[in-house]
């Protein structure tokens, strides 16, 4: 059994802002558009559906259930924005560092870190927006491959 907490970042990206990137080290928040809720809570429940559909064990739980597990997968949300480059091309980025930790040793039994880059088909937010959606998708694909494989 496993359980899922959510992914922990810097609070600028702990917010609903949609942040972009045009020069190095500064992102900058879009005017006018905003998340549904928090990339944490987005990826959780994410990571949360992929681990799930995979079967790999026997059962998934969110942070929040008063239920055991013996496994606790733990996660820190490193990027999460839309990279825009100066040729004019741009991207999605999403990476993150997970660890996967023994509940009663406290132990952590491995750790892994995923950095997707989808490109984008617009430099507006809403390009951003599919892009960094689909490198948060590649990356719990990776992840859920990842757990796989330490199941062999």
């Amino acid at each position: 059994m496993l359980k899922i907490s959510r992914p922990k970042s810097i609070a600028a990206i702990m917010s609903r802002n949609i942040l972009y990137q045009e020069k190095e080290f500064v992102r900058n928040p879009y005017a006018s558009s905003k998340w549904r809720d928090t990339p944490n809570k987005m990826l959780a429940s994410l990571f949360l559906s992929c681990i799930n559909k995979s079967s790999v064990f026997t059962s998934v739980l969110p942070s929040y259930s008063r239920g055991k597990a013996d496994l606790l997968l733990e996660s820190t949300l490193l990027d999460f924005y839309h990279h825009v480059n100066s040729d004019g091309s741009s991207e999605g980025r999403v990476r993150i560092r997970f660890y996967l930790i023994e509940s009663k040793s406290r132990k952590v039994v491995a750790t892994n870190e995923f950095d997707s880059k989808i490109d984008s088909k617009t430099l507006d937010v809403n390009g951003g927006v599919m892009a960094i959606n689909d490198a948060s998708k590649s990356v719990a694909l990776s992840l859920t491959r990842w757990l796989s494989s330490l199941d062999d």
